[in-house]
């Protein structure tokens, strides 16, 4: 623990990732650089000095989502868990869930994959790509560990360039972690982010995002 205290330790290590967990204790070590470890250390700070402001912006530029993305419930369900292509991601508080894109290659894919155990198309869908909203509800947290299994999994990355593109994008509160989640590659995720940096999410074309949110109480 020369870099990194035992309570951050601590706090890294509820991911229940080992590898995530060793890589960030690390990190000092990996880069070098003091300003990095320390960066990592003021993100855990904010996520819990400022874990309401965060939250809030969970659901940052809804404002900016045109009214026809606000649908019913039951669109929202059946769009989510259709045996088809899903180029939706449902960001639902009403369900308290997460519903990713997919597309049926992928599906069967894991389906025909033995070692996943699972039997039917419909439990692919609910096991892989439907998930609680509360694995985001640490922002900060959320977008560093997201960005850095993106690298990993999906680009097959190095360690040194997953904890490069982790440290990124964790504090950019514009950015939801579960689009994070969502991008199938490196180079949607790029899209994504260069439509968010130049406010033109409507031209983001890869997918189409749904946020369903609760209505504020009126005091």
């Amino acid at each position: 623990m020369k870099y990194i205290t035992k309570k951050y330790f601590l706090v890294y290590t509820t991911f229940e990732d080992v590898e995530f967990a060793n890589a960030i204790n690390n990190v000092s070590f990996a880069k070098k650089n003091g300003r990095i470890e320390l960066n990592i250390k003021e993100a855990f700070k904010l996520s819990s000095t400022n874990n309401v402001l965060e939250l809030s912006m969970l659901n940052t530029s809804i404002a900016k989502i045109p009214a026809s993305t606000q649908v019913s419930q039951e669109n929202v369900d059946d769009e989510s868990t259709s045996v088809c292509d899903n180029k939706t991601l449902v960001i639902s508080e009403e369900t308290q869930k997460v519903y990713l894109p997919y597309t049926m290659n992928d599906v069967m894919e894991k389906l025909n994959n033995t070692a996943n155990g699972y039997q039917t198309i419909e439990e692919v869908v609910e096991k892989e790509y439907i998930v609680p909203l509360s694995e985001f509800k640490m922002p900060i947290i959320s977008r560093f560990k997201e960005a850095y299994k993106f690298m990993r999994v999906k680009e097959k990355s190095s360690v040194y360039e997953a904890l490069d593109l982790a440290l990124e994008l964790m504090f950019n509160s514009n950015l939801n972690p579960a689009i994070i989640r969502a991008a199938k590659d490196l180079k949607e995720l790029d899209i994504y982010l260069d439509c968010l940096y130049e406010n033109e999410l409507d031209k983001f074309d890869r997918f189409k995002i749904i946020y369903k949110v609760l209505p504020k109480v009126q005091n």
